[in-house]
């Protein structure tokens, strides 16, 4: 008898083959895609791509029925079957908990990173350059995508309009709290000092929206 996870896997490729899409979650780092890309693994029976997308340049032919994960900036243009969700979220917490979690060099580089930085700048700088990658997706793109915001993604109205974008509702694992709080931490002043201006942009902006490609 095949052990269960062997039966799982092979029911997600017979689905996959099925499916008339490719999916990319990006994001800034922290703010919840490793989340959304397992919900919508479990969800739609996708294939998880082998591995982390670090440029889009690296992927030729997005398979369909394949989900994969970047952090990258936005590119030129991506084929019609291709769904892109971008998520963003509060830079405070997402700033420390890249201070707490980034430990290794590969997850630098995953955020386009090639001089590892010391970490401790966290608070000083935007090291993990988190508002020159929202500046650079949250605008009108060469194909059309969803944004969302981490800390509405449990909203009704978030998961409305990210099944109308997709065309099915992503079953979201059960809500729980985020371990990271900026504000209880005891250098939150130098935190709110240096992501003023981003969480700015980022409170201005719409929990979601559904970007539509912009004419050539």
């Amino acid at each position: 008898m095949k052990p269960k996870h062997y039966v799982r896997e092979a029911r997600r490729f017979f689905k996959s083959l099925t499916d008339d899409h490719a999916y990319i979650i990006a994001g800034l780092g922290r703010c919840g895609t490793t989340l959304v890309q397992s919900a919508l693994i479990e969800t739609q029976g996708a294939i998880k791509s082998r591995q982390f997308l670090s440029q889009f340049a690296d992927e030729k032919k997005f398979v369909k029925g394949t989900i994969y994960k970047t952090h990258n900036y936005p590119p030129a243009t991506l084929p019609p079957h291709v769904k892109l969700v971008f998520m963003f979220g509060d830079p405070r917490n997402a700033a420390l908990s890249g201070y707490r979690e980034f430990s290794q060099n590969k997850h630098f580089a995953h955020i386009g990173i090639t001089e590892i930085p010391d970490r401790e700048d966290i608070f000083s700088k935007d090291i993990l350059m988190l508002e020159q990658h929202f500046d650079a997706w949250h605008q009108q793109q060469g194909f059309d995508f969803i944004s969302i915001r981490y800390e509405s993604l449990y909203s009704e109205a978030t998961q409305a309009m990210l099944a109308e974008y997709l065309g099915f509702r992503v079953n979201l694992p059960p809500y729980r709290q985020r371990s990271t709080d900026w504000q209880q931490h005891d250098r939150r002043d130098e935190l709110e000092a240096t992501y003023c201006a981003l969480n700015a942009k980022i409170e201005a902006a719409a929990d979601s929206s559904i970007w539509l490609k912009k004419s050539q």
